[in-house]
């Protein structure tokens, strides 16, 4: 049972963005290897950018177009070969923050790291 109530908020600020997983490759008979297949869902999550002095913190390692992914559902696959698509830009997932948090405010917070702008 979530002891704060987050949902309201996280569901005012949600926007719809991509989330694209890779499975693993794989090598077949004839040893060549073999992509593994992209799968594309589409998800509703708040993406909210970082704090200035968040960014500009020594050794950090964010930049300003770095975001925050806050849901109040878990990212169900493994997060190492996926990606997140929104506004025209294509955002690694770095990390899963505070899971240990989530069972008391119910929201699960990701770290979006900028990887390149669609044209």
């Amino acid at each position: 049972m979530a002891y704060f109530n987050f949902s309201r908020l996280i569901k005012k600020y949600s926007r719809e963005f991509t989330l694209v997983t890779v499975d693993d490759g794989y090598y077949d008979d004839k040893g060549d290897f073999v992509k593994g297949e992209a799968t594309e869902v589409k998800l509703t999550g708040a993406i909210i950018g970082f704090k200035e002095s968040k960014i500009y913190r020594e050794n950090s390692t964010l930049t300003a177009r770095d975001k925050h992914l806050h849901m109040l559902s878990e990212i169900p696959k493994p997060l190492m070969n996926a990606y997140v698509i929104f506004d025209s830009n294509k955002y690694k997932i770095e990390e899963e923050e505070g899971k240990d948090n989530a069972e008391f405010t119910g929201v699960f917070n990701y770290v979006l790291k900028w990887v390149s702008a669609f044209d």
